[in-house]
């Protein structure tokens, strides 16, 4: 929500301020990571949910191959 009418930077703050996250708290802050174009960013955040020890679902998987495309896509032209 942040996210979507603040800065990603104001998200990022909220989310590192959660007292718990889940995996849906986790595919949020992936989904608003990827609208703002940042899709490396993306994938550490995929990274530290496992270190986290969030299991991923379906959503999480479609998210990281989403922001794999899309950079892909700005790499390749």
């Amino acid at each position: 929500m942040y996210a979507m009418f603040v800065s990603i930077v104001e998200a990022e703050d909220v989310f590192q301020r959660l007292l718990t996250t889940n995996v849906v708290s986790w595919n949020a802050m992936m989904i608003e990571l990827i609208e703002h174009g940042c899709f490396d960013e993306t994938l550490n955040c995929f990274e530290m949910m496992e270190l986290d020890g969030i299991v991923p679902d379906s959503i999480t998987f479609i998210y990281c191959l989403l922001a794999c495309r899309s950079k892909d896509a700005i790499d390749n032209g």
